[in-house]
C-alpha cells in the first residue's frame, strides 16, 4: 500500500514538471518574439533615417551588419 502512495506522488510529481516546462517554453517563445520584433524595429528605424538623409549609406551598412551581428549572438 505505501509503494502505490509513492508511486501517485512520484507521477504527480512528474506531472507539474511538464506543467512548468509549458510554461517555460510559453515564455522563451514570447522573449524570442520579442528579439524578432526589436530587430525588425531596429532595422525599420534605420532604413527610415537612410531614407531622410541623416545617416550615409556606408553608415546604414556598418549599423545594418551590427544589428544582425548583435542578433546572431
Amino acid at each position: 500500500m505505501d509503494f502505490r502512495r509513492e508511486k501517485k506522488k512520484i507521477r504527480a510529481a512528474f506531472g507539474k514538471v511538464k506543467v512548468d516546462m509549458h510554461g517555460v517554453q510559453d515564455r522563451l517563445d514570447e522573449l524570442e518574439g520579442d528579439i524578432y520584433r526589436n530587430i525588425r524595429l531596429n532595422l525599420k528605424e534605420l532604413k527610415f533615417k537612410l531614407a531622410d538623409g541623416s545617416i550615409t549609406t556606408r553608415e546604414y551598412d556598418e549599423r545594418y551588419k551590427r544589428i544582425l551581428d548583435a542578433a546572431l549572438k
